[in-house]
């Protein structure tokens, strides 16, 4: 299993190769992303270190006390060393998922994202350091990618095509599980 620091390192690595500048505050909030997406899509975590709900957002804090000296500069490392390579390619794959879909997105703006969803809201207590439990982070990122999936679908319909939806799908529930499908 890979550490959170060198799960940091490839995920920097990967960032600088697509000109993307990463502070410590965004690196956390990559990191969080990627975490909740593999644990969805792979059912495995990217990194050992647990995740802890900070004022700021989701945290590691290993990765954190690493990084601090860059404060809110971006983040420089040695890029002569193949730091992805000792992740993996499912881990890489996440990677890459994840900065298509956030890696654009300002440090500020991340962190905002992330005060506003279930894993952090539900255990953030002032000053403290709680953990952010993987299944919290399982129950936000399968919602996220179940909207994806409608969208999905109804991006690829033609203006004039209606979705039929089943009678017997009458709550919420019951229509997320169709679209899982």
């Amino acid at each position: 299993m890979n550490s959170s620091l060198d799960f940091s390192l490839g995920l920097l690595q990967a960032s600088a190769a697509r000109g993307l500048d990463i502070t410590p505050l965004k690196l956390q909030k990559l990191m969080y992303y990627c975490q909740g997406y593999s644990l969805v899509l792979f059912n495995e975590v990217c990194f050992s270190e647990e995740i802890q709900a900070w004022d700021h957002g989701p945290v590691c804090c290993t990765v954190y006390n690493h990084f601090k000296p860059f404060r809110s500069s971006t983040i420089k490392i040695d890029l002569s060393i193949d730091y992805l390579a000792k992740l993996g390619e499912k881990i890489t794959r996440v990677i890459d998922f994840v900065l298509n879909e956030y890696g654009a997105i300002p440090a500020v703006q991340l962190r905002n994202m992330t005060h506003n969803e279930l894993p952090w809201k539900s255990v953030y207590q002032k000053g403290e350091s709680n953990p952010i439990p993987c299944d919290l982070l399982v129950s936000e990122f399968q919602a996220v990618q179940t909207n994806r999936r409608l969208f999905d679908v109804l991006d690829s319909m033609q203006d004039d095509e209606d979705i039929e939806i089943p009678v017997e799908i009458t709550n919420s529930d019951q229509f997320i599980a169709w679209i899982r499908s």
